[in-house]
């Protein structure tokens, strides 16, 4: 019998250091887990929590893509997300000036 790999949900954001080093082809894919109440938000609403879940701050992913890979033992459902990074990883930085 195949044993099944365990899934677990990405605990932070990814940085972009973090992401630049991982995600060489700019497309990004981890495991969030999301309760029901997220999930039936509307895609719109589903995408911006997720693109803050999984990156850093001021990132928006495109191009996403969602497959549901589990529950875990909270009854959250595990979400594999996949998404291009390229325009984050480019953007470039600005500091708040005060």
């Amino acid at each position: 019998m195949k044993k099944k790999k365990k899934l677990e949900a990405i605990t932070r954001p990814y940085t972009k250091d973090e992401a630049r080093k991982l995600f060489t082809d700019n497309v990004l894919t981890a495991i969030v887990a999301l309760d029901l109440d997220e999930i039936m938000t509307g895609i719109e609403c589903l995408n911006d929590a997720v693109s803050t879940m999984i990156c850093d701050h001021d990132c928006s992913l495109e191009d996403i893509s969602y497959k549901a890979v589990g529950v875990d033992i909270d009854g959250l459902v595990l979400v594999e997300v996949s998404g291009s990074i390229e325009y984050w990883l480019e953007a470039k930085e600005y500091e708040n000036e005060e």
